[in-house]
């Protein structure tokens, strides 16, 4: 487990959701909800940070007591921070209706999907090819004909009703007609790989972009990552970076590991995000978080 690195002395616990802390099926596991919450009793801070909006996340942070706790959401890779206990909104960030439409013009021709996101709204653009794939795929998992065809970040097609109250399509970028935080982009592994370079060399001077798993790649504000919103947070809880522990699977949680010392890479991670790590630990199947947390004994 151990890669390099020498004793802790823990404040701040900070976890990813998608592939770290949850499950594939939604659930923190028990032995990893017991273990954190014993690290709540001795005064650690909690900060979930993720590509989602911070009403998921507070559904999760309630099961591990953040609530009656102090402790932060950080929403949408880094657009907005929210405080735990109290819902204050410290900061938000959003990309303005031109630049959505702009990206979401760039991506269509190469025949993906993309989809804007803000709070619980999606608004998704599919290619007609990809469409009776898609309806493929959702027989063949066994899903209801009524689950919208939007992807996810671990599948083709994902039931996104769970955290998304108002989910529409669209053909014409110019439909946009509002702000959003964020830009996802959908595809199989191999297409989207040949396409990350592509969007990083239109794109990265003027966005953050990150590729949060082998199919999904999201585009958000700038100034925004989970980087500098923990950097933000942990000044204002004066805990320095020694003293914070940062688990994550996908890319966009590398700007976590930048903030840190003591990182680590769940088991199913990406392999760039596993060479990076301090530590790796078990899978998010497989009680990742809590069987770390549980051998270093913090």
């Amino acid at each position: 487990m151990k890669k390099r690195g020498g004793t802790m002395e823990i404040k701040m616990i900070v976890m990813d959701m998608d592939g770290t802390l949850l499950k594939q099926d939604q659930t923190i596991s028990e032995l990893t909800r017991l273990e954190l919450l014993k690290q709540q009793g001795k005064g650690v801070v909690f900060v979930l940070a993720s590509g989602r909006h911070h009403k998921v996340l507070q559904r999760h942070g309630s099961l591990l007591g953040m609530d009656d706790h102090k402790g932060y959401y950080i929403g949408v890779n880094g657009v907005e921070i929210v405080r735990s206990d109290t819902l204050d909104v410290l900061r938000k960030i959003t990309l303005r209706m031109e630049e959505v439409r702009e990206i979401i013009g760039f991506v269509m021709p190469y025949k993906m999907e993309v989809m804007a996101v803000k709070d619980q709204s999606i608004y998704d653009f599919i290619p007609e090819p990809l469409l009776k794939r898609k309806e493929a795929y959702r027989d063949e998992k066994g899903m209801a004909k009524d689950v919208p065809l939007c992807a996810g970040t671990f599948g083709l097609v994902v039931d996104q009703r769970k955290n998304y109250t108002s989910i529409r399509f669209g053909k014409d970028p110019e439909e946009i007609d509002t702000f959003y935080y964020k830009i996802c982009v959908a595809e199989e592994p191999e297409t989207l790989k040949a396409f990350y370079p592509i969007l990083m060399e239109k794109f990265s001077e003027r966005y953050s972009i990150a590729r949060t798993s082998e199919r999904w790649i999201e585009l958000t504000p700038k100034e925004a990552d989970k980087g500098l919103a923990l950097r933000h947070v942990m000044e204002m809880e004066n805990i320095p970076k020694e003293n914070v522990l940062v688990f994550g699977d996908g890319e966009n949680d590398l700007p976590l590991y930048r903030e840190c010392i003591h990182t680590v890479a769940m088991g199913n991670a990406m392999e760039s995000v596993k060479n990076i790590a301090e530590y790796v630990t078990e899978s998010n199947e497989n009680d990742g978080i809590g069987v770390f947390l549980k051998k270093i004994g913090v």
